[in-house]
């Protein structure tokens, strides 16, 4: 790989899954003059860069606001196959991704094509470019082998003389704010050609859209089904006490207007304290530039904050113009000796508003609002109710945790509820208008039950499950499909009523299963779509699906009496 001479080769690394995974240029250096070569790690670009020859990426690349990647002609980037579970907020995919919240400039030209592919391996994939607020221009280029070539969630798409082919989608633009103009360029191979969601619109001219597997172009857009949104305003406080990074022992009381503008520590056997009607305010402190801000509470004795209805406990940015990233999170590590408790909170304008591991936490009547995650936990015993999870990057993320969650409504975020490896119930609460799925099960011992998932793109999806019942649910009017299984065993799909979803109402792939009692109607072409399948189907209603109420694209014969 080179890179302009004049410019850092990696200005920092992002290590996977800690929270303080940044490093200095001159370790980064060493790094690379004791590897070479070396694949790029996950880094977050700090100063305009330029890629030619061969680039291989084994882990996520940001191009953060104001900063440009240039790739030359020529250039060929090869990227390997995610190995692990990611969970770092400012990556919005579990795959090995591009994420341009910048500019990203691909000039390739005549011979010397610019491509994007995987490394050659055992079903090769990557989660593709994502542009989310940055704009991109692909010239000569070829983008292969990812999950959507090109996903443009927010900002600008520029496409000339190019290919996108192999991927499962071709290109997706998420809504009618995104520009997004394609010319003299060819769309072939995929699964999906061109994916329009939410009003989304392409400008194009002399564009060649044809021999995608399942649909050239696919257009949708979910009825708004949002719930009264509950926001707790702040009201007048008097100035309280400004904290720098500081311990605070024994037990300590908050109240009024709380100023952070560094990392404020509870101790074990340290108690913090905050009264009803509290304002935590947070500065902006982004020392690395890779903007996420650094000012926080790392908690390893006991948080508790308990507000009221009518006096809530606000934890926001201290800027003028906030947004997401202004401040770290309210972090609660090794804290389980009793249980933290947070009721009629309101957390704003985090990187991650909650995170927690090895701990014992209470999450009730409180709002998760305008952060890149909402809440991140593992390892930890965790309730969640009464809470509204909205307008976040990623609503929610756990694993190898216990976990109640019920009464909640977790809507338009990007990605809802993803959980992995946890014992877990879900009840009674709303999966609304997500951007992605609404819940993403994989492992654990799941039961989820009388919930309702509408109008989101995927409205439940569950994979590498051998256990687990899902129950009595609404799952009405997604995108794409209603429920997803992949490679589960020994789960129970009863009772449920699957309705109006856009492709398929249960989409089935290398799984076994007993779907039992459930409604299954209305859906835009499959009432259940299998390619794999060895459980058994029976006792349900299957009517009115357009294309088929059973549609069967494997080999294998299907065992379905009694429908």
């Amino acid at each position: 790989m080179r890179f302009s001479p004049d410019l850092p080769v990696f200005p920092h690394l992002t290590l996977s899954g800690s929270n303080y995974r940044r490093l200095t240029f001159g370790c980064v250096l060493s790094l690379l003059l004791c590897l070479l070569p070396i694949p790029a790690m996950a880094v977050v670009i700090q100063a305009d860069t330029t890629w030619s020859g061969d680039v291989s990426l084994a882990e996520d690349v940001l191009v953060p606001e104001g900063v440009t990647l240039t790739i030359e002609p020529g250039a060929t980037i090869r990227v390997v196959q995610a190995e692990s579970t990611k969970t770092d907020p400012e990556f919005l995919s579990p795959q090995t991704e591009i994420t341009v919240r910048g500019s990203l400039v691909a000039n390739g030209s005549g011979k010397a094509t610019v491509i994007f592919r995987a490394v050659e391996g055992k079903n090769p994939t990557w989660a593709g470019i994502i542009i989310d607020g940055g704009s991109v221009v692909l010239r000569s280029t070829v983008i292969r082998d990812a999950d959507t070539g090109v996903s443009v969630v927010r900002g600008s798409l520029a496409l000339h003389d190019s290919l996108v082919t192999q991927n499962r989608y071709g290109i997706t633009v998420e809504g009618a704010d995104c520009v997004v103009r394609i010319e003299t360029s060819q769309i072939s191979g995929n699964e999906y050609g061109v994916v329009l969601l939410n009003g989304a619109k392409i400008d194009s001219r002399d564009i060649v859209i044809q021999k995608n597997r399942k649909k050239d172009t696919f257009t949708a857009s979910a009825k708004d089904t949002r719930q009264p949104v509950r926001e707790y305003g702040a009201g007048k406080s008097d100035a309280g006490r400004v904290y720098g990074d500081e311990v605070v022992l024994g037990t300590v009381v908050w109240q009024k207007r709380i100023i952070v503008q560094g990392i404020v520590r509870v101790p074990e056997r340290s108690r913090l304290v905050i009264l009803p009607g509290t304002i935590i305010e947070f500065r902006r402190k982004d020392t690395n530039r890779d903007g996420i801000g650094e000012n926080g509470i790392l908690a390893q004795g006991l948080i508790i904050a308990k507000g009221t209805k009518e006096q809530p406990i606000i934890f926001r940015s201290a800027e003028k113009q906030r947004r997401p990233g202004d401040w770290d999170a309210i972090n609660i590590m090794n804290s389980d000796a009793a249980q933290n408790l947070l009721e009629y909170c309101q957390v704003e304008d985090a990187y991650r508003g909650l995170h927690f591991h090895f701990s014992n936490v209470a999450v009730t009547d409180s709002v998760i609002r305008n952060n890149y995650r909402g809440i991140q936990f593992q390892e930890s015993v965790v309730t969640i109710r009464g809470t509204h999870i909205y307008g976040n990057k990623s609503g929610l993320q756990a694993r190898d945790s216990e976990i109640l969650f019920s009464n909640n409504v977790v809507s338009h975020n990007r990605t809802g509820m993803n959980v992995l490896r946890n014992s877990i119930s879900v009840s009674n609460s709303m999966f609304l208008n997500n951007s992605l799925e609404g819940l993403r099960v994989r492992e654990g011992l799941p039961v989820v039950e009388q919930n309702l998932f509408d109008g989101n793109r995927f409205g439940l999806m569950v994979s590498d499950a051998q256990y687990g019942t899902y129950t009595a649910n609404m799952i009405a009017h997604n995108l794409e499909s209603g429920l997803a299984l992949r490679s589960t065993e020994g789960i129970e799909i009863s009772g449920n009523a699957i309705q109006a979803n856009g492709v398929n109402g249960i989409n089935v792939q290398d799984s076994s299963a007993v779907v039992k009692n459930n409604l299954i109607s209305d859906n835009g072409e499959r009432g259940i779509g299998i390619q794999s399948f060895h459980g058994i189907i029976t006792a349900n209603t299957i009517v009115r699906n357009k294309l088929y109420n059973l549609g069967i694209d494997g080999e294998t014969d299907v065992s379905a009496p009694g429908n």
